[in-house]
């Protein structure tokens, strides 16, 4: 399944929302012991650019706004 998935372009090194500490796809597969998985997600990982986030599609000041109380709030807003 995690093949599959590397197929179609996630990011192991994608951070997560919440920014509790290290939330990528690779330390998630380690915290839980799933090492087979952490090892692919770091093979794919080699091959990848850096991480960057997506630039966020706000036109308005309120539209900034409301994606920076999403993001604060931990919710995954709409990019």
């Amino acid at each position: 399944m995690v093949k599959i998935l590397l197929e179609h372009g996630p990011h192991p090194k994608a951070p997560g929302w919440y920014s509790l500490g290290d939330e990528t796809p690779i330390a998630n597969a380690v915290d839980r012991d799933f090492m087979e998985i952490a090892e692919l997600l770091e093979k794919a990982a080699e091959g990848m650019p850096v991480y960057t986030w997506p630039v966020p599609k706000v036109k308005t000041r309120e539209e900034q706004l409301k994606f920076d109380f999403e993001i604060a709030c931990g919710y995954a807003p709409d990019l």
